[in-house]
């Protein structure tokens, strides 16, 4: 048979049994390359230190940054009115009734340390796991300072000048914010009650925000330190009358050289001209005392025309000349009522950290 065939031939040496040499040469090839090897790598002896070194790299923050662009835009834009007191209960604003009476103001500064403070208690929703807490940590960072740089950009947007350039890490703005907290009837009388702030130039000062925080409580911020303050009617339309004392103050006739007063301006507090008579005991320019009626005769010195045309000729140079309809009106404008308020300010204290 064919098995016994085979054992009659001894034994046969078999693959397993080949000598070396009897194989078939092959070309040697190249080592591996470390690139390809799959010995893992060594774990790290601290894990969230070496998280933490990798999310401080600028580049891994500035991809994170653009990845969680979409959600961090309403966020920040969000905080950035929180650091303009936006959604602050009133409560933290003013503790105590007594520090804000009836028919009182009150002036400030807004302190920084008081603002990170409020970013600080708004991120740290949510946060009730290590992992939380570690993510938290690390991307605080990053998320106040989108929530600065959106409040520059609005505060930017109302000077009507370009954005700073956004910076990492970033700092609390240098910038002075100075607020302003009005209780009175005022603001419950005219609820678009104009506020404004200048300087030490008579140039005015952005105000950042204006909201009435109740029918009787108006809170105004203000991007710089006010010399002083105007709180005036609002100007609905445009009105003609006298001033309280029944006189009407003098106005720029014409449109002059340069150096002299715009057209409208009022000339000087004491340039004015008698209308009528409060008492209603003197006639003045009225046709009758204590009627209320107007002489307007162009040909009566004692009437409105007359003895404006002869005010501006006394108080204008060259300004002789007879009196129109339009120089009349112009003379009547009447300007919204405003109280001027004067401050003594003083150079913010440095805020006290904890």
């Amino acid at each position: 048979s064919q098995l016994l065939a085979d054992a009659g031939r001894g034994p046969q040496p078999s693959a397993a049994t080949t000598p070396a040499a009897t194989t078939t040469p092959t070309t040697p090839t190249a080592p591996a390359s470390p690139q390809t090897s799959s010995a893992p790598s060594p774990p790290d002896a601290d894990p969230q230190a070496a998280l933490t070194a990798f999310l401080a790299d600028p580049e891994v923050r500035a991809l994170i940054l653009a990845s969680v662009r979409d959600d961090l835009d309403p966020i920040a834009t969000w905080l950035a009115g929180l650091l303009l007191l936006e959604h602050v209960p009133f409560a933290h604003l003013v503790p105590d009734e007594r520090m804000l009476p009836s028919e009182s103001l009150r002036l400030g500064y807004l302190d920084p340390a008081w603002q990170s403070a409020l970013l600080d208690g708004a991120l740290s929703l949510g946060i009730e796991s290590s992992l939380r807490a570690l993510y938290a940590s690390l991307t605080g960072d990053l998320i106040r300072g989108a929530a600065r740089q959106a409040a520059a950009v609005r505060r930017s947007e109302l000077l009507g000048v370009a954005p700073p350039p956004a910076v990492f890490p970033a700092r609390p703005d240098p910038a002075v914010v100075t607020g302003l907290l009005v209780r009175s009837a005022l603001v419950t009388g005219w609820p678009d009650l104009a506020v404004r702030a200048w300087d030490n130039h008579s140039v005015p000062i952005p105000t950042l925000r204006m909201a009435r925080l109740s029918p009787s409580v108006l809170l105004c911020l203000f991007g710089g330190i006010p010399a002083s303050l105007t709180l005036g009617e609002p100007p609905h339309g445009l009105r003609f009358g006298v001033q309280d004392d029944g006189c009407v103050p003098l106005r720029q006739p014409r449109t002059g050289a340069a150096g002299t007063p715009a057209l409208g301006t009022v000339l000087t507090a004491a340039a004015t001209v008698p209308v009528l008579d409060p008492a209603g005991q003197r006639k003045l320019a009225l046709r009758d005392a204590g009627t209320g009626v107007l002489n307007l005769d162009p040909r009566d010195a004692g009437s409105l025309v007359g003895r404006l045309a002869a005010a501006l000729n006394a108080a204008v140079p060259d300004s002789s000349r007879v009196l129109g309809p339009a120089d009349v009106a112009l003379q009547m404008i009447k300007s919204p009522e405003t109280l001027l308020i004067g401050t003594q300010p003083q150079p913010p204290r440095e805020p006290v950290h904890a």
